[in-house]
This record gives structure tokens, sequence and C-alpha cells, in this order.
């Protein structure tokens, strides 16, 4: 997994996510872009080839997952999983205990959602609120949260003299 970002692994960021219509609109696409350039962005290749990638904000409360991708012809296969083990990775090093994100409600009947949705459920996120018109559209968002046990410091060993 890699968090540096470069030109290229943008233009595949967005490679992925064009290939992904189902989910990502042109507004989306540029907000990814946007996020891309200034958020955090954990990428996760298979050789040279990016194969996922989470983009997402974090402060000292939480981290906040806004997009989250994998190639269609890998779907499945446990890259988005292993994203997100790495984010609770992260979480648990800065004492963070609670992942959030924000997707489709099930208001509208939407399969490409209703997959994003148990997607999310099967990992242990909770939906806490369902937000109306949150896109300044019709379509209605749901906040998921995951709570994340915070691992305590382990003291150190006393050397010995």
């Amino acid at each position: 997994m890699s968090f540096d970002q470069t030109k290229t692994d943008l233009a595949l960021v967005l490679k992925i996510s064009k290939e992904l219509r189902e989910w990502f609109t042109p507004v989306a696409l540029k907000n990814i872009e946007n996020d891309f350039q200034s958020k955090n962005v954990l990428k996760l290749y298979e050789g040279r080839a990016l194969s996922a990638f989470v983009i997402f904000a974090q402060n000292a409360e939480e981290i906040e997952i806004l997009w989250l991708a994998v190639k269609k012809d890998r779907q499945r296969e446990g890259l988005g999983k292993k994203l997100l083990c790495e984010l609770e990775n992260i979480a648990n090093k800065a004492a963070i205990n609670r992942i959030t994100t924000i997707t489709l409600d099930e208001s509208i009947a939407y399969l490409p959602y209703d997959a994003t949705r148990k997607f999310y459920l099967s990992l242990g996120f909770k939906p806490l609120k369902v937000i109306k018109n949150y896109w300044g559209t019709k379509d209605h968002a749901l906040f998921m949260e995951k709570r994340i046990p915070v691992l305590e410091k382990q003291p150190a060993s006393p050397r010995k003299l």
C-alpha cells in the first residue's frame, strides 16, 4: 500500500473511478480529483497496477472515508476490506476510535449502492442517521460509523543494566 501521491497516481485513480459509472457521476469525478490533491490517499497496488484506493480525511477524533473504489474486475476479492483494515491500523496508531462514511441510503432502489451498504455493514459499520436531500437532490444520504477499540500503548519493558 502506498501513501505517496503523483500525477500518475491521480490518473490511475480517475481511470478506476471513470470505469465505475454506476457509483461516480461527473461531479463526483471532479470531487475525487480535488480530494486526491488535498486529503489523505491510500492506494493498493498489485505489481505496477493500481487495484483500489481510499481517499479519507483524518482529525484527532475520526477518520472519514470520502471515496473508496476497487477496480470493477477485482471487486469481491477482499481488496476493499484490506483498505479498511489499513484504515483501522492508522486509526489505532493515532488513538482514533471511529471511522465514518456517507453513502446513498436505501430510499432509492439502486443495486450498486445496495452492494455498497452491504459491504460496509459486513465490516462492522452501523447506520447512524439518514440525511435528507444531502446532495441537494432528492437522494438521501446514510451516515455510517464503525467504532474501533483503541489499543492501549504497552508500557516499555524495564531495561536491564
